[in-house]
């Protein structure tokens, strides 16, 4: 984590949009601010919304930022189109309270996993630190597709939610 967080800078962000996202900004600072606890929508610590085999339904990499509940119940029936019996929709207060999610996207073997490491409050900006890993090249892996997420929820918070996506290479 020092790694990464020396690679970025400090920045004032002033757009001030709920539902703002940017991907990738190398200069959120996630070592200023107040770090934000999250909870991951099943559990705390064994999630079942935290999937390294996925669906095929998310096919490209992307962070989503759910503020709505219509929003989120078309994203939670798409993720689930596959899945008999589908599950009950988490409930989430979205008057005080977010999900955001980090879709990998489709791969074509397995080893690859991402979740959503800190979420970071920053004068008008949320830093989300996303870290991705991918297998290395001596790894073994199965040969399935796989479309990797994860999604928590958070209390709501002002500002442009900035994700950082940290790539990292799983040694075997």
């Amino acid at each position: 984590m020092n790694r990464f967080a020396t690679l970025l800078a400090l920045v004032l962000f002033t757009l001030g949009c709920n539902d703002s996202v940017s991907e990738n900004d190398p200069t959120f600072d996630f070592n200023v601010g107040q770090i934000v606890a999250f909870e991951s929508i099943k559990s705390s610590f064994v999630t079942l919304e935290q999937s390294d085999i996925g669906n095929d339904r998310f096919t490209e990499r992307e962070n989503r930022l759910f503020t709505d509940q219509q929003a989120f119940q078309a994203f939670w029936d798409d993720l689930h189109g596959n899945v008999e019996p589908k599950p009950a929709l988490p409930q989430i207060d979205f008057e005080s309270e977010v999900v955001l999610a980090a879709l990998l996207g489709l791969r074509n073997s397995g080893g690859y996993a991402v979740s959503i490491e800190r979420v970071v409050q920053q004068n008008d900006a949320v830093g989300v630190e996303v870290k991705e890993e991918i297998p290395g090249a001596t790894c073994s892996t199965a040969t399935v597709m796989s479309s990797p997420y994860h999604i928590i929820k958070l209390r709501r918070l002002s500002g442009e939610f900035i994700y950082v996506n940290d790539q990292q290479e799983t040694t075997c």
